[in-house]
């Protein structure tokens, strides 16, 4: 029996704690927070021993999962890591490229492993993304496009306002839901030679982060990937590649994987309502399949799908890009971390 450790008192750990109970493979030991009314409100709602002293925690757990604010993950992982525990980190594994580094050097220094969560990566459908492009790119595939359109109201920003300050938070929409996005081009292509960016669609604060982010990239092999995110309050609410190829095209999200050219107008239809109605079951299972994914890794002492080295790729690509938006559109109010 794996014992689990939750860090972490917000609307994403009380997720994870719902995904986890769905594992009988494991014992949830408690959870730990930055403030005591909130932890133990919180520890009372979802039924979990609170922990007030978070090296108490860490010492009666094997796993200890990270769901806290972006800016404090790497002083939680780092200590669980130096304890000798695993851990899985929510995205994005850290702020910063350097803190990055730091957790990847104290996992192999104290032989622990680690995971980021990219639960997208376990969709049957994003797998054969991966597999169609290894096979036959760039004999096939010329080009990816990547959505990822989630509209966040106001009181997405104002419940929680870490979330609209930069520092905490690292950035907005790129960092945050864009990340799914980067992860699977570089797992598809690896590391892209040629980037841009742009920003826009700014939060109304004096830190505000942005809500919209698009730009491109060129892989060594010589395809191309533009891509598209943004939380603003647009019409529809979808996440998808299509995938654009000389023989045959295809649409992808994480609930199927469609050929363009012979999908008619009606089966996409049903397609969209099935996906709108299977969405959370779905999700859930995603979660799910790497949750178990690092408890194999732990019983088996091996490394799971995806590893801290994925997350630090991922967080070194989304400060690049910022860095290009930055230099061809400077705000002086915007403060992401180094």
């Amino acid at each position: 029996m794996v014992k689990v450790a939750i860090i972490g008192t917000g609307r994403f750990a009380k997720h994870h704690i719902s995904v986890w109970r769905l594992i009988r493979e494991i014992e949830l030991v408690g959870v730990h927070g930055a403030h005591d009314q909130r932890l133990n409100s919180f520890a009372a709602e979802t039924n979990l021993k609170p922990y007030d002293r978070l090296d108490s925690l860490i010492q009666n757990a094997d796993l200890v999962d990270i769901v806290s604010t972006h800016d404090t993950h790497f002083n939680y992982a780092a200590r669980a890591l130096q304890a000798g525990r695993a851990v899985l980190i929510e995205k994005p594994l850290t702020t910063t490229v350097r803190d990055a580094e730091r957790l990847v050097s104290l996992a192999k220094q104290h032989g622990s492993i680690g995971s980021v969560v990219s639960q997208m990566r376990f969709s049957p459908a994003f797998e054969s993304i991966q597999q169609l492009i290894s096979a036959n790119a760039p004999q096939n595939f010329s080009c990816i496009h990547a959505f990822s359109i989630s509209p966040r109201d106001d009181a997405y920003f104002t419940t929680s306002n870490w979330k609209t300050n930069g520092q905490k938070a690292g950035g907005g929409v790129l960092i945050n839901q864009g990340v799914h996005f980067i992860d699977l081009l570089i797992w598809c292509l690896g590391d892209p030679v040629e980037i841009d960016g742009s920003w826009g669609g700014f939060t109304d604060n004096s830190q505000g982060i942005e809500r919209r982010f698009w730009g491109s990239f060129l892989f060594e092999n010589g395809i191309t990937a533009q891509f598209l995110f943004s939380t603003e309050q647009l019409a529809g609410h979808y996440q998808k590649i299509i995938l654009l190829g000389k023989h045959e095209s295809y649409e992808v999200d994480q609930f199927g994987m469609s050929p363009l050219n012979s999908v008619s107008f009606f089966q996409k239809l049903r397609k969209h309502f099935r996906a709108r109605f299977l969405q959370n079951a779905n999700t859930n299972a995603l979660l799910q399949f790497q949750f178990r994914d690092v408890i194999s890794a732990l019983s088996h002492k091996t490394q799971p799908a995806i590893t801290l080295e994925d997350g630090l790729k991922a967080v070194r690509l989304v400060h690049k890009l910022y860095k290009v938006a930055s230099r061809k559109n400077p705000l002086p109010n915007i403060a992401l971390p180094a």
